[in-house]
């Protein structure tokens, strides 16, 4: 080894691998600029002996459309699409890379290698990798595990999810179905939350009163046990709000959004705020945290799923029926007066003398039964607000009745079997009002993205809401009740 040898500097491994990359890249870089010279070149010479050709169909196609509506335009588009072919359809916008001409088979084996490296790829190469992929044909799974299936977005010939709307001569009014939007909800009192977990303080027990004698000795001048008057204590709680979540995706191709006779993205907002708002009230109602096999007062005989939107927190009717069961009265038949009233007399007195507090939350059923009761139907017995001559039952003994399609027909337990056939019972929950709390994290939000590498939209819309009870003693309930 010469003299110079020995002096010049090691090189590290790190630095020479760097170098490699390097090497490898504009290596890359320049067979695939010559590759795509090449391509550029060839298509040039198909173009060229085309143009006539093209410019002749073009100009007959816009004598064609001239006096046709203009093609709709997806966002960010200022002008008018050009028109291809024998077609309508704009011109599809591709963002080209250097990956453009490497197939998926070697964009699969260098990502492999790379990684077996322990190195790591680029975004630009990860996004090319699964377009190629997915060109190829193969299965793609999701980040979740499992693979991707047909028809999970709404498209134009999907029936029930935009095939219906994908049409050519229709009214451009939609008709909207019934909605029960938020009846429970507006009864309780509702907070914004700064935190997830939020505590709110809240009384306790309240002092002992005794009666003392009159204070006549020194003896008695003290904060002792001398002291004429004992001492005691005021209680002091907490009630903590755990918001929980409750969320929707939905997908739809740019293609619905173009072909809809009807302006998609606001109807499809618009229906699922909707749709929030009743699980909004079916929650507060039906909530129940249960998830074993039997006991859930949604699905008593079967455990429920996972994203049963009812497992957030506990509701209104889980209270009465399995945590406090003395406040739940069985009525083994037709509803009655007597038993309304019984069943507020489960309530203790400071909050059943106080109607105006209080809220009956029906099924649609029991409804019915009670607008025959005997002291409401006829007009000498009920006044001018009979149902004889209204047809409607707004109060009884001066609460409010709430009736709701949230409410389901249950077995005879007041709970609700996972077999629809065995739900014939009706029932009725008394609330009182200023015992309930509703706390917001997140209001209802709606985001819709348009996904350009997938010419499709996605709308997701989330909420983040709790529900608590100042104690055990705020409801009561009335089941089996037949209707």
């Amino acid at each position: 080894m010469d003299e110079k040898q020995k002096n010049a500097p090691a090189v590290d491994a790190e630095t020479l691998a760097a170098a490699v990359d390097a090497a490898v890249d504009a290596a890359l870089d320049a067979a695939l600029k010559a590759r795509e010279d090449a391509r550029e070149q060839e298509e040039l010479k198909v173009k060229a002996a085309r143009a006539e050709e093209l410019e002749k169909e073009l100009e007959a196609l816009r004598a064609q459309t001239a006096d046709a509506q203009p093609a709709k335009r997806l966002p960010g588009s200022t002008k008018e699409p050009e028109v291809h072919g024998t077609g309508t359809k704009a011109a599809r916008i591709v963002v080209g890379s250097k990956f453009d001409f490497v197939g998926a088979d070697e964009l699969a084996l260098g990502y492999l290698m790379i990684k077996a490296a322990g190195g790591d790829v680029s975004d630009q190469y990860r996004r090319a990798l699964a377009e190629k992929a997915i060109e190829a044909g193969y299965r793609v799974r999701k980040p979740g595990g499992g693979y991707y299936k047909a028809d999970e977005l709404d498209h134009t010939t999907q029936t029930n999810y935009g095939a219906e709307w994908a049409a050519t001569l229709w009214s451009s009014r939609r008709w909207e179905d019934a909605r029960n939007q938020n009846l429970i909800l507006p009864l309780f009192q509702q907070i914004d939350m700064p935190s997830g977990t939020f505590d709110i303080p809240a009384s306790g027990t309240d002092p002992d009163i005794y009666k003392v004698p009159e204070t006549t000795d020194e003896s008695q001048l003290t904060f002792g046990a001398g002291n004429a008057t004992p001492d005691t204590k005021i209680g002091t709680a907490k009630v903590t709000l755990t918001a929980a979540k409750l969320a929707s995706r939905i997908g739809f191709s740019s293609e619905l959004v173009e072909d809809s006779i009807v302006p998609l993205l606001p109807a499809f907002q618009g229906q699922a705020a909707n749709a929030m708002a009743e699980a909004i009230d079916n929650v507060l109602l039906n909530g129940d945290t249960t998830t074993a096999a039997t006991g859930n007062v949604n699905s008593d005989d079967a455990a429920p799923a996972s994203t049963a939107k009812y497992l957030v927190f506990n509701g209104l009717r889980k209270l009465p029926l399995v945590t406090n069961t003395a406040n739940a009265q069985d009525a083994s038949g037709v509803p009655t007066l007597d038993l309304l009233r019984q069943t507020r007399a489960l309530l203790p007195v400071r909050y059943h003398l106080r109607p105006n507090s209080l809220a009956w939350i029906v099924d649609a059923s029991t409804y019915a039964k009670l607008r025959g009761l005997s002291e409401v139907v006829t007009l000498e017995k009920y006044g001018p607000n009979a149902t004889v001559l209204t047809g409607e039952l707004a109060k009884i003994d001066g609460i409010p009745i709430i009736v709701t399609a949230e409410m389901g027909l249950t077995e005879a337990d007041g709970k609700i079997s996972a077999t629809a056939s065995n739900n014939t019972k009706g029932q009725a929950v008394l609330v009182y009002r200023p015992g309930w709390m509703v706390g917001f994290r997140r209001r209802v939000t709606i985001t819709s993205e348009f996904l350009p590498y997938y010419d499709s939209y996605q709308m997701y819309m989330s909420l983040r809401l709790a529900f608590a009870s100042f104690n055990t003693e705020v409801a009561a309930v009335l089941y089996n009740i037949t209707v």
